[in-house]
């Protein structure tokens, strides 16, 4: 049986002070505004937020480096998977803290593995797209529905998804 290619080997990272490394690249990367994008384009290692407290940590410094609202940010992390407690929606093909598609993920030529099971770039991927939103739709109040519709004409739902993000007690 042929594993699926987001998920990572072991065997493609020798151990866990390899791991620790290049993670401290990437963060290292994030706090002196250096652009990450070419770390979607690579394998890196997994990576998990250790408690909420660094989660939000670094989704504030990405918003920050990348010119979104930092609380937005932080609503939609929370909407989308409970706060990184829920990575994977099997149902829509949805993964990592921020519920990156796997078909946006493929658009955007980034690799599966380092997208969705590395939280610092999951994140910045995130980002990304949601500059890419605003820049696209900046005449539209509702442009941050497109993160969770895409594309596609705005529904009712747009009006709910703008509420749970409001709702959110930060």
């Amino acid at each position: 049986m042929i594993a699926a290619p987001y998920l990572i080997s072991t065997a493609s990272v020798p151990d866990k002070s390899h791991r620790a490394a290049i993670a401290g690249k990437i963060i290292n990367n994030m706090r002196t505004g250096k652009d990450l994008k070419a770390w979607l384009k690579r394998p890196a290692p997994p990576y998990k937020f250790r408690s909420k407290l660094e989660m939000q940590k670094y989704v504030k410094l990405i918003a920050r480096n990348t010119g979104l609202d930092p609380k937005l940010m932080l609503r939609i992390v929370a909407v989308e998977s409970a706060n990184c407690k829920y990575r994977v929606n099997t149902l829509t093909n949805d993964f990592g803290c921020m519920q990156l598609n796997a078909t946006t993920i493929q658009l955007y030529g980034w690799n599966k593995q380092s997208v969705t099971h590395n939280d610092f770039l999951n994140v910045y991927a995130a980002a990304i797209i949601l500059k890419d939103f605003k820049r696209a739709n900046a005449s539209d109040p509702d442009w941050v529905c497109r993160y969770n519709i895409g594309y596609q004409s705005l529904p009712a739902t747009c009006q709910a998804y703008i509420f749970k993000l409001a709702s959110v007690q930060l």
